[in-house]
């Protein structure tokens, strides 16, 4: 054992003496030996990456980059809690397993989350219907609004059976109940009475956020002094009876699926606590009775280190924030939940959605979220089924106990390049927050459109992005699957819904023992601080959510309207042009036709021919893509049997003087309306081309999205 010891020092020695006498490479060393790979092109067009953020990414950090960041890194589980509010980490409690469940019935959602309960989850949304956020029952509600984006939960026997053999002090629940927290919790607390059960078991949060509500809708149908003195009763009631239970979740979901970048998505949700710790302070509440009961949840989307830089910063923010109202260190901790993004999913090629899913959960992890939901890869066609949600639920189980990321405390600490980049995010935020308090807070930089026009800018500088296919949606703008069958739509029958519910829950009412008028008058009448326990009494005896929400309604209703946001996926440009082309399928027997005039032997086109086939594919087109032509006139022939209206001429720039003369001449002569595009960019013979006839140019600069419509366009579609 001396002597392997002895031997092992040597080596080392010898590994330490040769490692000197080499100097480590400099930066100005790396730079002239990439600057020669470029061969002229410029180093920070080609290397550097602008996000939508505004920051520069360089393509190589070094210690330097970080050094100022590490050098004052706090341990985790310490201020400003960057890498994490829990000393250990994940180490002994990782993410919770969530998923949230949209089935429209009690039975059904019942159903879904004992299934589920029993296979790994450990975090479910309650989530209530369109009908339910807005304090309706079925029957008061328009049709299509009932069973919408939830469940619909009017009554205690809903809420029973949706409950019905869980353990709540097992589960952690997140509930999203719009400007019906309310009421619902009214019910809920009513459901534990009826099941003995104290609410000091429960763990989760409740989603109240009318700043989110009223930049998501357009409109808040309750003055914000209604809206804020529910606010101080429900914390008010989390701190008496479930002080694990937050009941002010503030949503950043809202900017990022309207196309806002990490730093927007910071710095207004930054904004709009400030705001809500404002209103409750002016009440009479301390910063440190309110800061417990808020939680956040964000997007995950596709950015992966941006996604967990942003994860960091906002608990960074928020410890600042905290700190500046004077908040101890319990107050300055965020609760942290995180969902995957609607924003870049699709309905193509949904398989790939498992594969967003996976990356955008592990930005998660990593990141430190207190709670993940997965969104099924099928969620974008309606209700998923038990394959869809076992995958959503698995991913993140995967992660947890097969790549083992939890055997590490805060896996991202200390890079360089993510302790760089989560300065410069929380740096930038801070910064926009800054000024929409300069504007007078949230709610004044909605009313005078700042916001929306900010949100606007970012999304289309990023769809412009994917038209012109810098950014790649796989299987959507790029490598599209054109013989794919779509999955089938599993949306409810609204209308059926509707008259089902609106007949269960009139039947409800007439069947109650007792009158809950004198209660419902009485809860109308009470004092804002007995509201909540009124509100309880009457949901017990039997009330509705929406006799509920009508009697603590205020007299003095004042409804706040704003330009709302406008929430889409960045596929959708793409998506209607398969859904055009399948219906001019449908309608005609074939789909649109592009003609390749393939020109010269194999060797002289197929790089030019794979290009537009690429380029052209995500337009749902059928190419007809013979082997090279000989002639101009042969080639001008088979365009015009083939049918076509569009044709794209492929070969070599060499080739093009001889060729293109000839073909377009031809072509014009036998049809004057067929489009001539042309492979390429000669710049020599552009003018020369366009005279002869040519309208388009394809080339790596085209703009993708403006070119497939046009083509759709020619071919009547």
């Amino acid at each position: 054992m001396a002597e392997k010891a002895v031997e092992t020092q040597e080596a080392d020695s010898s590994k330490q003496k040769l490692l000197g006498e080499f100097s480590p490479p400099s930066y100005e060393q790396w730079r002239e030996l990439v600057e020669k790979q470029l061969k002229g092109a410029p180093f920070e067009k080609k290397l550097v990456t602008k996000t939508a953020e505004e920051i520069s990414l360089q393509p190589i950090y070094l210690r330097e980059d970080g050094q100022a960041y590490t050098e004052t890194l706090a341990a985790p589980g310490a201020f400003p809690f960057t890498r994490g509010t829990n000393a250990t980490g994940n180490r002994l409690q990782g993410s919770q397993v969530g998923q949230e469940f949209y089935y429209p019935t009690a039975q059904e959602f019942n159903q879904a989350v004992r299934g589920d309960a029993a296979r790994g989850l450990q975090s479910l949304s309650l989530i209530l219907d369109e009908a339910g956020c807005r304090g309706l029952d079925p029957q008061d509600a328009a049709e299509g609004q009932v069973g919408k984006d939830g469940i619909s939960i009017a009554t205690l026997e809903d809420l029973q059976q949706a409950l019905e053999g869980l353990d709540l002090s097992e589960l952690s629940l997140q509930v999203r109940a719009g400007s019906a927290a309310i009421p619902f919790i009214s019910l809920f607390s009513a459901y534990l009475q009826s099941k003995s059960l104290s609410a000091s078991t429960l763990k989760g949060s409740l989603q109240l956020d009318p700043v989110m509500e009223l930049a998501q809708q357009g409109e808040l149908k309750q003055s914000l002094t209604a809206a804020y003195d529910g606010m101080k009763q429900l914390v008010t009631w989390s701190r008496k009876n479930a002080s694990d239970f937050k009941v002010l979740g503030i949503d950043a979901r809202p900017y990022a699926e309207s196309g806002g970048s990490a730093v927007q998505e910071l710095a207004f949700v930054t904004a709009t606590a400030v705001t809500y710790i404002r209103a409750l302070l002016e009440r009479g509440l301390s910063i440190d009775e309110i800061a417990p009961c808020i939680s956040f949840t964000f997007s995950m989307g596709p950015d992966f280190f941006m996604e967990i830089s942003k994860f960091r910063a906002a608990r960074s923010l928020w410890a600042q924030v905290i700190d500046a109202f004077g908040g101890n260190e319990t107050s300055q901790q965020l609760h942290l939940q995180a969902s995957n993004a609607s924003w870049n999913k699709t309905i193509h090629d949904p398989y790939v959605n498992m594969l967003r899913t996976t990356t955008e959960t592990l930005s998660g992890v990593i990141g430190g979220c207190d709670s993940i939901s997965v969104s099924p890869f099928d969620s974008l066609m309606g209700l998923p089924n038990d394959f869809s949600r076992r995958i959503a639920r698995n991913t993140q189980i995967v992660i947890q106990e097969e790549s083992h990321v939890d055997k590490v405390i805060d896996p991202a600490g200390g890079s360089w390049f993510i302790e760089n980049l989560t300065d410069e995010l929380a740096t930038k935020a801070w910064g926009l927050f800054q000024e929409v308090e300069q504007e007078g807070g949230i709610l004044q930089a909605l009313q005078k459109g700042k916001i929306q026009e900010q949100i606007v800018a970012t999304a289309e500088q990023r769809s412009k992005q994917v038209g012109q296919r810098k950014q790649v949606i796989v299987g959507t703008n790029m490598y599209a699957n054109l013989e794919e069958d779509l999955l089938e739509s599993r949306l409810p029958d609204f209308t059926a819904l509707k008259a089902q519910r609106s007949e269960q829950v009139t039947a409800y009412i007439k069947q109650r023992k007792t009158s809950v008028a004198s209660l419902l008058e009485a809860l109308s009448e009470a004092a804002t601080t007995e509201k909540l326990e009124k509100a309880t009494e009457a949901a017990g005896q039997g009330a509705t959510l929406g006799e509920l929400a009508k009697a603590i309604q205020s007299a003095d209703q004042e409804i706040v309207q704003v330009t709302a946001l406008k929430p889409h996926r960045n596929s959708t440009a793409y998506e209607l042009l398969r859904k055009n082309a399948a219906a001019f399928q449908k309608k005609t027997g074939e789909a649109p036709k592009v003609f390749l005039a393939n020109m010269g032997p194999l060797l002289q086109h197929k790089g030019r021919t794979d290009f537009v086939t690429d380029f052209l594919n995500p337009g749902g087109f059928t190419l007809i893509s013979p082997v090279g032509f000989t002639s101009a006139a042969d080639a001008a022939k088979a365009v015009i049997e083939s049918g076509a209206l569009v044709t794209v001429i492929c070969s070599s720039d060499a080739a093009y003087p001889d060729f293109v003369p000839e073909f377009t001449k031809a072509l014009q002569a036998a049809n004057p309306e067929i489009l001539i595009a042309l492979a390429g960019y000669p710049k020599d013979q552009i003018e020369a081309f366009r005279e002869a006839g040519v309208e388009v140019f394809i080339h790596i600069k085209s703009e993708n999205l403006p070119l497939l419509n046009q083509f759709q366009a020619k071919a009547g579609v």
